[in-house]
């Protein structure tokens, strides 16, 4: 038994309960879009040097784009985090220049590169002081794009389970809020950023698995190889 805290896609649900995985969809955080007051004059600056560290962030900045009519410049750079928010910015024709496994390690590919002296790091209203933190510290001027709102839900789960899947620093905090795990439970993570927020809960690193990629089939396919070595 298995609890996910976001929907995850029915075909890797399918894919798992033929593994004798049974996955539990919840929701422990919704999303809201927001147009930032700032987002028409951001995108008046030039160059236009963007970090994006989640798809809700790609999606709801294009939508914006395309509600104001407003175009990227040519000379436009993405940094972006590998897996999910990678391919989103693709399906909207952005290769990112730099990609890296966690908002840190994505900083400091932003500072060794040398190529931005600002960036606009697209974002939520919850979000995690890393990348910022870390940028401004090296001299690098950050204006923050909060194109959604992050909301919380946290829910009791009452039912056993064997392993929950994590996809986000946030759907850690909610599911936490209102849940407890024993040792026998483990956390399978989309990476090291989900992974640092387990770490902070007081979680074992014996517990947290981190998936090879930062996409729902990588972390499908970690909880199935884990059962399979562990039954």
């Amino acid at each position: 038994n298995v609890i996910a805290t976001k929907l995850i896609q029915p075909v890797l649900k399918q894919w798992l309960l033929t593994h004798d995985i049974v996955v539990n969809n919840y929701e422990f955080i919704v999303t809201k879009p927001m147009k930032p007051a700032n987002f028409e004059d951001l995108l008046a600056t030039k160059p236009h040097h963007f970090v994006f560290t989640s798809r809700v962030a790609v999606e709801q900045f294009f939508k914006l784009l395309r509600a104001t009519k407003l175009q990227l410049h040519n000379s436009c750079i993405c940094y972006s985090l590998q897996g999910e928010t990678k391919t989103t910015l693709q399906k909207f024709g952005i290769t990112p220049l730099l990609t890296a496994t966690s908002a840190r390690q994505l900083a400091q590919m932003i500072r060794l590169k040398g190529y931005s002296e600002s960036v606009i790091f697209c974002c939520s209203d919850i979000r995690r002081s890393e990348l910022p933190t870390y940028l401004q510290q090296q001299s690098i001027t950050v204006h923050e794009l909060v194109l959604y709102q992050t909301v919380l839900q946290p829910q009791k789960i009452m039912h056993h389970y064997d392993a929950v899947l994590f996809f986000s620093p946030s759907a850690v905090e909610s599911f936490f809020e209102l849940n407890q795990l024993i040792n026998t439970q483990i956390c399978c993570c989309v990476g090291n950023t989900t992974a640092q927020a387990l770490r902070q809960m007081g979680i074992a690193n014996d517990q947290i698995l981190i998936a090879s990629k930062q996409t729902q089939e990588a972390v499908a396919k970690l909880v199935c190889e884990y059962f399979e070595h562990h039954q």
